[in-house]
């Protein structure tokens, strides 16, 4: 097994393997392996404004995209949500387009394609699963209303796969609490 900027790598099957949850370290350091560090640049500059984006994007040197890891702070913060909602406006309006990852998906070779169109050159093995399983995950019932919006839109977007692995793993969770508990699900409310 060797390494590859910072992950292990099965060259015998081509495999890059994410250990622990995907983070925004983690999701730039597979956009180097993808692109090459030359076709990365971190902490990139709305047009006009203070904020920054996690990392711009080029691929084979004329297009061009921004990428953003969404932590829960982008769920549960509507000033958060409002400021990235100005951020992705800004964006598409020069003709840039936004890509945001949510902590609770995972990047797999399906995944990856869904959210990145292209297919990432190595196979891509995650150790975690989509969803909220590690307990330190801030769950949907504690998102603002703006943001159970957004995690209902991305859930509806998501691949079938995917999508599934993220509703189980909250039944999962809610069998671990104390009270009812109660999170979306596409356009759906669930009460366990």
């Amino acid at each position: 097994m060797q390494m590859m900027n910072g992950f292990k790598y099965d060259e015998t099957t081509d495999t890059v393997i994410v250990d622990g949850y995907l983070t925004e370290e983690k999701l730039l350091r597979l956009m180097v392996i993808w692109v090459g560090a030359e076709n990365v640049t971190q902490q990139f500059p709305v047009i006009g404004t203070r904020m920054k984006y996690d990392a711009k994007v080029t691929i084979d040197g004329d297009k061009t995209f921004v990428v953003e890891f969404d932590g829960d702070s982008h769920f549960r913060d509507a000033n958060v949500i409002y400021r990235d909602e100005l951020k992705d406006k800004t964006m598409w309006s020069a003709d840039v387009p936004v890509l945001r990852i949510p902590y609770f998906v995972q990047l797999d070779n399906e995944t990856f394609e869904h959210f990145f169109i292209l297919p990432f050159n190595h196979n891509i093995r995650t150790e975690c699963k989509h969803g909220f399983t590690e307990t330190t995950k801030m769950l949907p019932a504690s998102f603002c209303s703006l943001g159970l919006h957004r995690y209902n839109t991305i859930m509806g977007k998501l691949p079938e796969s995917a999508r599934q692995s993220v509703a189980k793993s909250l039944a999962v969770r809610a069998d671990t609490l104390p009270r009812p508990y109660v999170y979306g699900v596409g356009e759906s409310v669930v009460v366990y």
